[in-house]
């Protein structure tokens, strides 16, 4: 009896390993299809990938490349039945020029010619994948992966309408704006972008008048900027395009607080670095209108911004993440304990002198399901066998992980409570880290209703079957 494709596809997708895959690819034809797809789904890694490209180009495009001196192996030339571009929802160019450079190195030792080899090869790649990526969804630039990189324009070859607007992400290296083109050709095509990835942000029309012609994008994120965004050349339009903005990342980088104040509907906010903050003002801070603030992750950032930071820190969070400085840890804690009563996951810091608050934290956030504390340079021991005990009495029933910091020790009675409290409370799975010197009294108590998973540092966590 024949499997249907599409039970396959799920089977493959959800329940194999890659090399699981590369396995059932060998099996039969329907088999090899499948596994290719989802293989194929994946960003481009390995450097086999430029060699199976190119054996879907035309006989004639191969002859004009080995004419013009490029050597290739046996099967390259024969060629593929299988259409692997089509299998493709994601174009890394700069991946693709990189693999591109290191096949030619090996070959050409002239750089001019090199070069020369580098273009024609590129641009048979380029008309192929616009013809023939009818999945492409994603599209990504980085200057990062070669020194030296150049855009061919196959925003012009035949099909590139079609494939180009359906792309909903794109990631885009700044230190490409020199190529204003470039941007204004994506933004009479890439219409439906959803997520735009930003580094190396500059002074540039052209990418401003890219951004402002996104009317669907709901994520944004920037790094490594020297600049301030909106820049300068950015206009009202641009800032309009804020109240749209679902995510917003900001790492290394910096953005006003004029825009930050328009992000009406904003989710998630992820902020890394200290460039934000030395940017912002408390008063640009007090405007901020982030009534709709799920998730917010702050990390990398001294704790000199700590006043800033709490303007961050609305009622409405869901997910908070904090790896910051330790120095103000009190003051922020006392904020967190306070404050919140929606929160599903934390993952941050929490003073030592302060571990009596835990429980009023957790009894506080009934819906909690990931607790994690960030264990900083402190490590001095301090016991929560009180708090522990208190806490197996208002555990909330949701709660799927808890992960203390490695200082904060208890003695065996509470830890045996708590399990014991889990075990009648918890309505699924918990995973618990605890100090391995723990572990064989842990055996002794609960038996086989405990399952014993990663072991790092002395600790190990341990999976309470509820």
């Amino acid at each position: 009896m024949e499997i249907p494709i599409e039970v396959l596809h799920r089977i493959f997708k959800e329940g194999l390993l890659k090399k699981d895959l590369y396995s059932c690819s060998l099996v039969k034809r329907t088999w090899s299809l499948v596994a290719l797809k989802i293989l194929w789904s994946k960003s481009m890694k390995p450097a086999d990938t430029i060699h199976t490209l190119i054996s879907c180009l035309s006989q004639q495009a191969k002859d004009d490349l080995v004419e013009k001196g490029i050597r290739f192996e046996h099967w390259i030339k024969v060629g593929s039945s299988i259409d692997y571009p089509s299998f493709m929802d994601k174009l890394e160019y700069s991946t693709l020029l990189k693999f591109v450079n290191v096949l030619l190195t090996k070959q050409i030792n002239q750089e001019q010619q090199k070069k020369s080899l580098t273009y024609h090869l590129m641009e048979y790649l380029c008309k192929l994948l616009m013809n023939r990526c009818v999945n492409l969804t994603n599209l990504e630039f980085s200057s990062c992966v070669i020194q030296e990189i150049f855009i061919i324009p196959f925003y012009h070859f035949p099909g590139a309408n079609c494939r180009l607007v359906n792309i909903t992400t794109m990631t885009l290296d700044c230190l490409l704006s020199y190529c204003d083109e470039f941007f204004y050709a994506l933004s009479g095509i890439c219409k439906q972008i959803k997520i735009l990835n930003l580094s190396h942000l500059k002074e540039n029309k052209a990418l401003t008048y890219f951004i402002e012609s996104l009317a669907y994008l709901e994520e944004l994120l920037i790094e490594y900027s020297d600049v301030q965004f909106p820049t300068n050349s950015s206009s009202e339009k641009l800032k309009n395009r804020a109240s749209f903005l679902k995510c917003l990342a900001i790492y290394d980088s910096s953005v006003s607080t004029d825009f930050l104040a328009q992000c009406i509907n904003l989710k998630k906010l992820i902020v890394s670095g200290n460039n934000f903050f030395q940017n912002s003002t408390n008063v640009g801070l007090n405007r901020l209108r982030l009534d709709n603030l799920e998730k917010i992750s702050i990390k990398e950032v001294s704790n000199e911004h700590m006043t800033k930071i709490k303007k961050l820190l609305v009622h409405t969070l869901k997910s908070v993440s904090l790896k910051i400085d330790s120095g103000h840890s009190s003051e922020l804690t006392k904020v967190i304990v306070q404050n919140y009563t929606n929160l599903v996951y934390f993952n941050g810091i929490f003073d030592d002198s302060l571990t009596f608050l835990l429980p009023t934290f957790v009894q506080n956030c009934p819906f909690l399901e990931i607790f994690k504390i960030y264990t900083d340079d402190n490590l001095s021991n301090i016991d929560i066998s009180d708090e522990l005990i208190r806490l197996g009495n208002i555990i909330p029933g949701n709660l799927k992980k808890v992960h203390l910091k490695r200082n904060w020790v208890y003695d065996t009675n509470s830890l045996n409570y708590f399990m014991e409290k889990c075990f009648k409370k918890l309505k699924g799975p918990f995973a618990f880290k605890i100090n391995i010197m723990k572990l064989v009294n842990l055996q002794n108590n609960f038996g086989k209703r405990i399952v014993f998973k990663i072991y790092h540092k002395n600790f190990i966590y341990v999976e309470l079957l509820c």
